[in-house]
């Protein structure tokens, strides 16, 4: 919280490197029987690159994905519900199912 207008903070532009190398390694860990969903749900995650990703089933309801790398991704029945994917780049990426929620 700003001490003088008691406002939140503005949010970042993009993602800082650090949070960016994590959703890399997230994005493109290996396809395991017995690896959870990834769960973003709500996220700020504006202009994060995940070109590529495995994003299959995630839960990516309310995220702010404006601008956000997603060419080639695999979003399979990913769940979107209250996304924003304003200007996001998605060419190539893989939609299939993908909706109002990643199913259980």
């Amino acid at each position: 919280m700003h001490p003088v207008t008691a406002s939140v903070d503005d949010l970042p532009p993009q993602p800082k490197p650090d949070v960016q190398a994590a959703l890399t390694a997230i994005a493109q860990r290996p396809r395991r029987p017995e690896r959870r969903n990834i769960d973003l749900t709500g996220l700020h995650l504006a202009q994060a690159q995940l070109f590529g990703g495995d994003l299959a089933v995630a839960e990516l309801g309310g995220a702010n994905l404006t601008h956000a790398g997603l060419r080639g991704a695999n979003l399979t029945d990913a769940g979107l519900s209250g996304a924003n994917l304003t200007r996001a780049r998605l060419g190539g990426a893989n939609l299939t199912g993908a909706g109002s929620s990643a199913p259980t």
